[in-house]
């Protein structure tokens, strides 16, 4: 009958040992074995199966395999095999008792089965090391990182969070994977959690990123957490984010500050605007009295200086209040439908005045040009206009030409224009005119008043209709300004 078991082992592809219990020597190896070691059946024969063992078979393994041997029962253990040539590969072990006696010994025989596992060590070795890579990474990240998972069936759970969650929620990670995420939704503010949760059901819905800032206890303290995630959905229904929380706790009680010294500036410069401008426009007021009520031409002309110096005054203060108010998102639109031409009409007026003594050509086309109306409030809209044709005169030397003219552009939206013959400016200035009392050190402009704020202005002015300014310009060749209106405030018949 042993005879007959041999053939049946040296028959299949798998690794088979046949060892006499409980000594654990080998009875037979059959071809798989010794294909795969580098034995011969014969040379195996006797020997003890701890013989094969490779470095690393610890005691307690080594004990397990004693006590299957005795028992009588069958039993798994991963071992590691070493070659003929030394070389090693790892095995799972699977022994069985076979029922037939042994000549000549009275413990039995066991089939020892062995597959080869050293792929599949490997890969969890890889896993492991990856996963320690990540949570090393993970872990370096200020922040926590996370995967959230929304199972089809509704249940809720973090498969990974990083130890981050200790400093941000006061939680162990270990507690959120094992099953305790609804303590990170008990330490958001009571007021706050339905905003988030809704905010989480519509990136799930939409599938679109999750973006959500949210207030949550941590001791006795509040901190302000920005979460942001993307997320996917996996074929089994449920929808997985990938995402990151951060402290903006610093940020967003500086942002409060700031918003707060804002305002303060903001009220200031509202209160100053009042207190000046009431006795400025006596000033100019009695001036211009003055101005057309002497007989003395000179004194006349102190007169008219006096005025236009307190026009000049006044119209800084209005542009620095304005400004004030944009900041804030306090601007507020007068809208109503105006002509193109009627709009610039005033704008015209001024600029004639301003290039009284000089030589500069003019030219309006918005007469001859089929225009339609917009709907905008006029007195901002008329200030952007002035200062961009003011701009346009500052920075335009004698002998040069100013052309005033709009065009209906392909997206439907019109553009006013204000084209010179001037300076211009090199492609590095085009962004930095906009800011805040910027002036761009030409010499040219330092013979015209001014603090840099026209074309901030003007572009705020067009952003709050939903428009907005573009500059075209090349040292020595000139600039295109261009106030732009979008389509939904334009206006046919």
């Amino acid at each position: 009958m042993a005879a007959l078991v041999d053939a049946a082992y040296a028959a299949i592809d798998t690794m088979v040992l046949v060892l006499n219990a409980p000594a654990a020597s080998i009875r037979y190896a059959n071809p798989a074995f010794c294909l795969t070691a580098g034995y011969r059946s014969e040379e195996l024969r006797g020997k003890s199966l701890a013989a094969l063992f490779g470095p690393h078979v610890p005691p307690q393994t080594r004990r397990r395999i004693d006590a299957i041997l005795a028992s009588g029962d069958s039993g798994r253990v991963e071992i590691m095999i070493r070659r003929r040539n030394e070389a090693t590969f790892w095995v799972e072990l699977a022994l069985n008792p076979v029922a037939v006696a042994s000549e000549g010994h009275s413990g039995g025989l066991y089939a020892a089965v062995l597959r080869d596992i050293t792929r599949h060590r490997q890969d969890q070795a890889d896993i492991a090391h990856a996963h320690d890579l990540i949570q090393a990474v993970a872990n370096g990240v200020p922040g926590v990182v996370y995967q959230f998972i929304i199972e089809a069936d509704g249940r809720r759970y973090y498969s990974f969070i990083s130890d981050g969650c200790r400093e941000l929620f006061g939680i162990e990670a270990a507690e959120i994977t094992a099953g305790s995420n609804d303590r990170i939704l008990a330490a958001v503010a009571p007021e706050a959690r339905a905003a988030l949760l809704r905010s989480i059901d519509a990136s799930r819905d939409t599938l679109s990123p999750w973006l959500h800032v949210f207030r949550c206890r941590n001791g006795d303290g509040w901190r302000w957490i920005r979460g942001s995630a993307r997320p996917h959905r996996r074929a089994n229904g449920s929808t997985v984010w990938n995402g990151m929380l951060i402290d903006i706790t610093e940020q967003h009680e500086a942002r409060i500050a700031a918003e707060a010294a804002s305002k303060a500036k903001s009220d200031f410069l509202a209160n100053i605007s009042h207190e000046l401008r009431t006795p400025l426009n006596a000033v100019i007021g009695f001036s211009e009295m003055l101005e057309h009520g002497l007989a003395d031409a000179a004194q006349a002309a102190y007169a008219a200086e006096i005025r236009r110096s307190g026009k000049s005054l006044l119209d800084l203060i209005n542009a620095v209040l304005d400004l004030s108010q944009i900041d804030d998102g306090r601007l507020v639109l007068a809208e109503a439908e105006t002509e193109v031409a009627e709009l610039a009409a005033p704008c015209v007026d001024i600029l004639r005045g301003h290039l009284a003594g000089r030589s500069l050509g003019f030219e309006n086309r918005l007469a001859v040009r089929n225009l339609p109306r917009l709907l905008i409030d006029r007195r901002h809209v008329r200030q952007a206009l002035t200062n961009l044709l003011s701009n346009a005169v500052k920075f335009t030397p004698d002998g040069g030409r100013i052309t005033l003219d709009a065009a209906m552009l392909g997206d439907g939206s019109l553009a006013i224009s204000v084209a010179d013959t001037g300076i211009g400016m090199a492609p590095v200035d085009l962004l930095r005119v906009f800011e805040p009392f910027v002036q761009l050190d030409t010499g040219l402009n330092r013979r015209h008043n001014g603090i840099g704020l026209g074309l901030t202005l003007s572009r705020a002015v067009a952003e709050a209709h939903g428009g907005l300014v573009s500059l075209a310009s090349e040292p020595g060749r000139g600039t295109a300004a261009n106030l732009i209106f979008p389509a939904e405030r334009v206006r046919w018949g």
